[in-house]
């Protein structure tokens, strides 16, 4: 918890990091030190930018459901649909929209991972987590996450942003 959430020229939080690895490392013999990290990695991720948080706030949610504890995912997935909401709204910005096909904008990203995890939970929670998406062109990506989860394959596509300044490359972790 010494770590500090931010890191000027580190794109990834320290804190957090630390954080996930000790819930992926204790996840099977400590479960309560795992929660008890989880939990803390859901309290600092807030001063992330939405791109980090919904990444981070994604994969807690999916160690919850390797956890067995379903209710806590589903929490954690709402947390990081609000955070994608958020990076779609930047993606989709009249006054410097995300010219990239919109299946690889981070937002998309965020969603798909989401998704993927719903599915894990329940395809009803998958379906709602899909409806829940304003644009009918991302929502219809996310159908296609949901399908490959259904298929047991979990990558998140390649993703990119090109605004006026240039393009970029996002990956996620």
């Amino acid at each position: 918890m010494a770590l500090p959430v931010k890191t000027e020229g580190i794109s990834l939080s320290p804190r957090v990091s630390a954080l996930m690895m000790v819930s992926r490392h204790t996840t099977q013999k400590h479960p309560d030190v795992a929660k008890s990290a989880l939990n803390e990695g859901r309290k600092s991720v807030d001063e992330l930018s939405p791109f980090q948080r919904g990444q981070f706030l994604a994969q807690i949610a999916d160690l919850y459901v390797q956890m067995k504890r379903p209710e806590d995912a589903k929490t954690t997935l709402q947390e990081a649909m609000k955070a994608a909401e958020k990076l779609y709204v930047t993606d989709a910005d009249a006054s410097d929209p995300n010219l990239a096909f919109k299946g690889v904008w981070p937002s998309t990203g965020s969603w798909w991972k989401c998704v993927q995890t719903a599915a894990a939970i329940s395809p009803e929670l998958a379906e709602q987590l899909i409806a829940e998406i304003g644009d009918s062109e991302v929502a219809s990506v996310q159908r296609v996450a949901y399908a490959n989860s259904l298929l047991g394959r979990r990558e998140t596509p390649e993703l990119a942003q090109q605004h006026k300044d240039g393009m970029a490359l996002v990956v996620s972790f």
